[in-house]
């Protein structure tokens, strides 16, 4: 890299801080988000569909599949089982999107696969590896197992730039009731996983 590269790299980055800071309530206003401690589920599913969409479209997704296992048991408690079980017990991955999701894609191309068909790939990967839950997902984190997990995720199509594997670390490694909050902290956690 050069000085002037990183020279540019600094002032991208002081004017997307300054930008936040224009346009958003003061951080002490802001209210962390909790993420998903406790479901390996749901944080897949946020961290697929979180990518080249608004984020509401992902927390339409998240508030489906919670209400879709609202009586079974409590979604944001749900292993990969748990959401492998739902996509079989609906039909597979057309009824899955018909129910829960969108017919978004992984990308802009034609082909693409669905969110939905890259989420089940994704649960089936971890699941095959022996990750099941929040706690398996977080203890494999920085071992040679979390280093295995990482190759297939990537090889899903739609993934293999790392940026929806890094999302899917935000939520999921951080232990519960541990929060990333006010604008510096945010910023620099982000940042750092990018």
């Amino acid at each position: 890299m050069t000085d002037d590269q990183a020279l540019s790299e600094k002032v991208d980055v002081a004017a997307l801080v300054r930008a936040c800071e224009e346009r958003l309530n003061p951080s002490e206003e802001w209210k962390p988000f909790e993420g998903y401690p406790q479901s390996l589920a749901l944080c897949v599913l946020d961290a697929i569909w979180s990518i080249n969409l608004r984020y509401a479209v992902t927390r339409g997704v998240i508030g489906r599949y919670r209400n879709e296992r609202r009586w079974q048991a409590n979604a944001d408690e749900d292993d990969l089982s748990d959401l492998l079980a739902l996509y079989s017990s609906l039909g597979g991955v057309d009824a899955f999107i018909e129910r829960v999701a969108t017919r978004n894609r992984v990308s802009t191309q034609p082909d693409a696969v669905r969110k939905g068909e890259a989420v089940l790939i994704a649960a089936e990967a971890l699941h095959g590896l022996g990750i099941d839950s929040a706690d398996e997902f977080r203890a494999a984190d920085g071992t040679p197992l979390g280093d295995r997990a990482e190759a297939p995720w990537r090889a899903i199509p739609g993934q293999g730039s790392g940026i929806s594997w890094r999302y899917l670390r935000i939520p999921a490694v951080r232990e519960v009731g541990e929060t990333v909050s006010g604008s510096s902290q945010c910023l620099k956690g982000r940042m750092a996983w990018l």
